[in-house]
């Protein structure tokens, strides 16, 4: 049997659908999987201080009676920042954590594309004016477990 090209490279190169990733995933030996689900986790993560769920297998954010569906870039980004509240993160290892790629091969400004569109999806259904995720200038994004408004 010839070698399988890589997983990570068949990600980047191809745009697949759910069913065609399961079905090579089913290929490799279980002792070689790594699990790459949204960053992660598995279930919800309820704020205290937000009247927020983030639904890691529905990829939904839930605010009261309003939700709204992030992508699953948007969804692995927010999750990253969310399991590491009021944590500083790079651009450069969030785009390695998300892209599984370093920032050469990528521009690293892509996070902010993607994050710049979960802050408005969040903004529009939490009863606040500004979202828990902010930018922090020349450091990263934060995810601040407390209303910093």
């Amino acid at each position: 049997m010839p070698e399988q090209e890589p997983l990570r490279h068949l990600l980047l190169k191809h745009q697949m659908t759910g069913s065609e990733l399961l079905e090579i995933a089913r290929t490799i030996p279980k002792h070689e999987v790594v699990v790459i689900g949204v960053s992660g986790h598995q279930g919800s993560i309820e704020f205290s201080d937000y009247p927020l769920i983030l639904d890691f297998n529905e990829l939904t954010a839930v605010s009261e009676s309003r939700e709204t569906r992030l992508t699953v870039r948007e969804f692995e980004l927010v999750g990253q920042l969310a399991t590491r509240p009021d944590e500083v993160i790079s651009r450069n290892e969030l785009l390695e954590f998300v892209w599984h790629t370093p920032p050469d091969i990528i521009d690293p400004h892509v996070v902010d594309v993607h994050l710049s569109n979960a802050k408005r999806k969040l903004r529009d259904i939490l009863p606040i004016p500004i979202s828990p995720i902010q930018t922090v200038r020349s450091k990263g994004f934060v995810f601040y477990s407390k209303q910093k408004i």
